[in-house]
């Protein structure tokens, strides 16, 4: 290659880096209010994990003010948590059938 290809190639793929890179940024930007939205929850839950009494001082003042009706959310997540262990063991049954 001659030096006047390589520089023509050279710009070429400058040109085409700017463009990619363009690309990129616009395309980032669609993303940054989902991934703000993430990054926020992450640091919520770190907070909690870093600071538990306060999510146990919620819970045991609501216990105090209102125990039938925090008895009945228990209820229920324990009922939740019961049928999505069932629905487990029966599609883990059903493909084993099923192959």
């Amino acid at each position: 290659m001659h030096r006047s290809e390589i520089s023509l190639r050279q710009s070429h793929l400058l040109q085409r880096s700017a463009l990619l890179r363009q690309r990129l940024f616009s395309d980032a930007a669609t993303l940054q209010r989902p991934l703000a939205v993430a990054d926020r929850v992450w640091c919520s839950l770190r907070w909690l994990y870093l600071h538990p009494g306060w999510p146990l001082g919620v819970l045991g003042v609501w216990m105090a003010v209102k125990p039938r009706r925090l008895l009945q959310m228990a209820r229920r997540g324990w009922w939740l948590y019961r049928m999505t262990s069932r629905w487990r063991q029966w599609s883990t049954a059903l493909a084993k059938f099923s192959n």
